[in-house]
C-alpha cells in the first residue's frame, strides 16, 4: 500500500487545525514561500478556525504538527533539518494570520481578496509540473479502496483542472470551497486568454499552462 494512502486514511482523526494546515503542504505543491502562506491566509480569512486557538510553534507540541509524507521530518535526527524548518515556518505564519484576524478583523484581507495571488500561485505549480513530471507511485502499491491519489495515475497531474474546472472533491469541504472559488475566477481568466488578452503575469503563465497540459492530456477534452 502506498505510504501516501496509509496517511490519507489518517486525515478524520486529525483536529481540525492540524488537518487544514496539513492539508495546505499538498495544494502548495512545494511552494511553501509564497503560495502556502496566501492558503493559510485565505483559511484564515474564511473563518475556519475562528474558534481555534493557534499558538507560535513551541518545541513541546512540535511532533503533534503533521504533515504529509513527503514533507514529514524526522525530528530529534539529523535527517534533513530543512523539513523541520519549513513546517515550523508555516506553522508560525498560521499561528501569526490567526492572532492579525483576531485583532484586526477589519482590516484583515477578505476571501476574494486573496484569491488571485492564490490562483497565480497554483497555475505556476501546475505549470510547473507540466514540465516536470510528478513521480508516480509504484502501480501494485496503489491502494485501490482508497481516493485516487492527486497523481497516481497522471505524472502530468493538474489541481486546477481536476479540482477546480471538473470539480472532483479534495475531500476536504473546506479546500472543495476554495477550489470551487478559484474555479470561477480561473473561468473569467480563461474567457479573456479566448480573447487574446495576455496583459498580466497570471495570464501569461495560464496560457503556457493551458498549451502544455494540452499537449501533455491528448485524449483529454481541452479548456
Amino acid at each position: 500500500m502506498a505510504i501516501e494512502n496509509k496517511v490519507e486514511r489518517q486525515v478524520d482523526t486529525l483536529g481540525l487545525t492540524h488537518r487544514l494546515f496539513r492539508q495546505s503542504f499538498r495544494f502548495a505543491q512545494g511552494d511553501h514561500i509564497k503560495l502556502q502562506p496566501e492558503i493559510l491566509k485565505w483559511i484564515i480569512a474564511s473563518g475556519y478556525l475562528d474558534k481555534e486557538n493557534i499558538t507560535p510553534y513551541s518545541p513541546e507540541d512540535i511532533l503533534n504538527i503533521t504533515a504529509p509524507h513527503q514533507h514529514n521530518p524526522s525530528f530529534g535526527t539529523s535527517d534533513d533539518p530543512m523539513r523541520g524548518k519549513m513546517i515550523i515556518n508555516a506553522w508560525n505564519v498560521l499561528a501569526t494570520e490567526s492572532a492579525n484576524h483576531r485583532t484586526n478583523l477589519q482590516m484583515y484581507p477578505k476571501p476574494h481578496d486573496i484569491l488571485p495571488s492564490i490562483l497565480e500561485g497554483m497555475i505556476k505549480r501546475d505549470l510547473y509540473y507540466q514540465k516536470n513530471p510528478r513521480i508516480r507511485p509504484n502501480e501494485g502499491n496503489i491502494d485501490t479502496s482508497l481516493p485516487e491519489a492527486d497523481s497516481s495515475r497522471d505524472p502530468y497531474a493538474s489541481f486546477l483542472t481536476r479540482y477546480a474546472l471538473q470539480g472532483d472533491s479534495t475531500r476536504h469541504p473546506e479546500y472543495d470551497t476554495l477550489f470551487s472559488q478559484l474555479g470561477t475566477l480561473l473561468r473569467t481568466d480563461l474567457q479573456a486568454l479566448n480573447q487574446g488578452i495576455l496583459n498580466n503575469s497570471r495570464l501569461i503563465a495560464l496560457a503556457e499552462f493551458r498549451k502544455l497540459w494540452s499537449e501533455n492530456h491528448p485524449n483529454e477534452q481541452p479548456f
